[in-house]
């Protein structure tokens, strides 16, 4: 695939996020493989200690189940992408933007380097790099005070 071609599709898998997950699939090979990164965190229970417990992502089925949790859990804000580099089947897309935990009330800014795989017109993988420290800390619920 021609790197044109190859930044189509990820521009359209981007541009169709805000169209929900199902809109999103289309854009995704049925074998594909999804990892990203993750802080070290302890949270205890809930949906975001599956998604933190998630290891590589294998299959639209298994990405489907992540994207659900974090449309469920989590708000993005003035998410852009700041720069895109391509090479054949390969899309590397820096972003920038704003997300808050719905859970935790907290938020950060967070910067993100996404590396795309493109075969045969669908995003066959996808290794996500964030800002772990950001995360964890927007991750992270307040400790309760007692009063002290």
């Amino acid at each position: 695939m021609r790197d044109n071609d190859s930044v189509k599709v990820v521009m359209g898998f981007l541009e169709s996020q805000k169209d929900g997950v199902a809109k999103t699939m289309e854009y995704l090979a049925e074998d594909i493989t999804w990892c990203a990164q993750r802080p070290r965190y302890s949270f205890s229970g809930g949906r975001l200690a599956d998604l933190l417990s998630m290891g590589p992502l294998r299959g639209k089925k298994e990405v489907q189940d992540f994207f659900q949790i974090i449309n469920d859990e989590i708000e993005y804000q003035d998410g852009k992408v700041t720069d895109i580099i391509a090479e054949d089947d390969k899309v590397v897309v820096l972003t920038q933007g704003k997300f808050w935990v719905k859970s935790t009330g907290k938020g950060s800014d967070v910067s993100s380097a996404i590396v795309f795989t493109v075969r045969d017109g669908k995003i066959s993988e996808v290794r996500a790099y964030d800002d772990t420290a950001a995360v964890q800390d927007a991750l992270t619920p307040t400790p309760q005070t007692d009063g002290l």
